[in-house]
């Protein structure tokens, strides 16, 4: 290790300073969790991923088709001669692609990434069309591997004189050599100047080089040009809904024309039903098979013509990830290239259709990882969700099965609840929505689905009496919960929700930010089939409950109308609308909100119409309903402690 001390001090208490706090430990590993979140994306993982190709859109003419190969750490001298041969080679890989695929390859460079924690080269090929997209990078790879990358030894020498050459002319001016050395002195010493300009690094890194093989699987980025589709702000957007036949899927189509996306958004309607038939948790499974499937490198092949990329489930641990977590439904969500929306949807379709995992893929499934995720369980916390489930929550008519689920049964739910006639299939495209629906008409089976009619939610629990349970729960933590079930009229709706925001705001403010008493707490008003919940859910140190219980049933009063503004009231539907605009931003969104919308409601439009319906709310429309429901009847306060 080289260490620099810079700053204003006597050395002599310096050297034993540092003498004592380094170099006492003996050196070691430090092992470290493998966290693909986190990598460097270079960083040599123990776990691969198999998805090796993304795209992207930029503002060019020309389709580039980059490939990164991995790198093991090599001297720079080594990487200076690796791009020179390259260089050397680059002419003829192009003309040998050319040959193969004819005026498709305008261009192909090379550049060398060389980093402290993995080097990689990355390779870049201007095409002149998108025709041939999987042919070129399968045959260019072939080309790459198959080089002889070794120089001659006078290329070599040449660059080995060249190098000490360009050493004694820096040090004639010290300060330019300061300049253009900083980096390198930094990172690695003087040491590493005496060795780059001496010539021997360069003769070491040419004997390198004639044994090595680029052998490395590529990640591949294709850069699309964003100029060949029409980006015209005016472009008309239509949405259609096609009720098919029983045995199909009901399908929205919404084109907008301006778009290079192709999304699309399958609902999996009726999710808790079949799983209390026939296995908690089994959708999940499901998705996650029929996820690993599509990651296959045969699939992925496939998959790559269209630049399809999948998400089948979401992950409840991670908190901006639940949002469209829900026990009524289960999703698929596939996002392309709008290139060949016919030849993609017909891709999808076959796929889904004869999809049946393996005994494998279920065993791999069916194993549970989750403890890796979870670390410590929270005994408290357990006790508080069954006491709110049991409290608050109305009794579940039919409970998921919790019973092993062996493989002939993961089969049969697979059967009906995979099946098309149970499925929302909502398409955001540029193509005209006749036609999507066309696309789908071979969509179907013989099962028909036993389910029918709108999304069942599971709603609140109204109490005839006020309800206090408190119980010990052993945890670091306490939880607490507050709240009161109102029954209200439709035309409150939209008033209400500003509300919740408004009510939120100013418990949270009140409980965590003037007294400190929590930091992770929610607060506001969750509606459910004409059920409103005003509650608090406030997790704290036992040493605040003595303080912060007391305080419970005085959060929520009428005479918050008193302090709501006109300012206050502005500024809350702004941002509400804000963020509501912005998840609806993405074409994927924008499919999953026209499927909920039907299955919730009846009503494609209905996402919409409660947004506008949020831009009408008055000043006295939020304190009429905070004067009509605030008012604390027959409420439950859960105290774990």
């Amino acid at each position: 290790m080289l260490m620099s001390v810079i700053g204003n001090f006597k050395t002599p208490e310096m050297l034993k300073l540092i003498g004592e706090i380094y170099g006492k430990a003996k050196p070691g590993i430090v092992e470290r969790p493998d966290m693909l979140e986190w990598g460097t994306g270079f960083a040599a993982p123990k776990l691969e991923t198999k998805e090796r190709i993304s795209h992207r859109f930029y503002k060019g003419d020309k389709t580039i088709l980059q490939q990164f190969y991995s790198l093991e750490n090599q001297t720079a001298d080594f990487y200076t001669l690796l791009s020179i041969s390259l260089d050397k080679q680059k002419k003829l890989i192009k003309t040998k692609l050319n040959k193969l695929y004819p005026e498709q390859v305008k261009d192909v460079s090379f550049e060398i990434q060389a980093t402290a924690v993995r080097s990689f080269l990355q390779a870049n090929l201007v095409l002149n069309s998108e025709q041939e997209l999987s042919g070129i990078s399968n045959y260019f790879e072939k080309l790459l591997k198959g080089l002889n990358l070794k120089l001659s030894k006078s290329a070599i020498k040449a660059k080995a004189i060249k190098s000490k050459s360009t050493f004694l002319k820096q040090i004639e001016k010290p300060h330019m050599f300061g300049i253009y050395n900083a980096s390198l002195i930094t990172q690695n010493g003087l040491g590493a100047i005496i060795e780059a300009f001496s010539g021997e690094g360069i003769i070491e890194a040419g004997k390198a080089l004639s044994r090595f093989e680029i052998t490395a699987e590529p990640r591949i980025i294709i850069q699309h040009s964003s100029n060949k589709q029409s980006t015209s702000q005016n472009a008309e957007i239509t949405v259609a809904l096609f009720e098919n036949n029983e045995n199909q899927a009901t399908v929205i189509a919404k084109q907008n024309q301006a778009s290079n996306l192709l999304a699309i958004h399958y609902m999996f309607k009726y999710k808790s039903q079949y799983q209390a038939q026939y296995g908690k948790d089994l959708s999940k499974k499901w998705h996650d098979a029929f996820g690993n499937r599509m990651k296959s490198p045969k699939n992925q092949q496939k998959s790559s013509q269209y630049g399809l990329s999948f998400v089948v489930n979401d992950n409840a641990y991670i908190p901006m990830d639940n949002i469209y977590l829900s026990p009524t439904f289960g999703y698929i969500r596939v996002e392309g290239l709008a290139e060949d929306v016919n030849g993609a949807i017909q891709y999808l379709n076959n796929e889904m259709l004869k999809f049946v995992p393996t005994e494998e893929e279920f065993n791999a499934v069916n194993k549970s990882n989750m403890s890796m995720m979870m670390g410590g369980k929270d005994n408290s916390k357990t006790i508080y969700d069954d006491s709110y489930d049991s409290l608050v929550m109305e009794d579940v008519s039919a409970p998921e099965n919790a019973k092993e689920v062996d493989y002939a049964t993961f089969l049969a739910f697979g059967k009906n609840y995979f099946a098309p006639s149970n499925q929302i299939i909502s398409v955001v495209s540029k193509a005209d929505p006749k036609m999507i629906n066309q696309q789908f008409s071979g969509y179907k089976s013989d099962i028909i689905a036993e389910f029918k009619g709108l999304a069942k939610e599971r709603g609140f629990k109204t109490q005839q009496s006020p309800v206090k349970f408190k119980i010990p729960g052993g945890g670091e933590q306490s939880h607490t919960f507050y709240g009161f079930v109102k029954d209200y009229e439709p035309s409150d709706e939209a008033a209400l929700t500003i509300l919740s925001l408004i009510l939120r705001d100013d418990i949270i403010f009140n409980i965590r930010e003037q007294q400190g008493l929590a930091y992770r707490m929610t607060a506001g008003i969750s509606k459910i089939n004409g059920k409103a919940l005003f509650y608090t859910k406030i997790p704290t140190l036992p040493q605040n409950l003595d303080k912060l219980v007391p305080q419970l049933s005085k959060l929520f009063y009428p005479e918050l109308a008193n302090d709501i503004t006109a300012i206050d009231l502005e500024k809350t539907i702004n941002m509400h609308l804000g963020r509501m605009m912005f998840r609806r931003l993405s074409s994927i969104n924008q499919a999953y909100y026209l499927a909920h919308s039907y299955y919730f409601d009846g009503n494609i439009e209905s996402d919409q119409k409660s947004l506008d319906a949020l831009k009408k709310v008055s000043l006295e429309d939020v304190k009429r309903v905070a004067r009509k429901y605030l008012k604390d009847d027959n409420a439950v306060e859960i105290v774990i402690h």
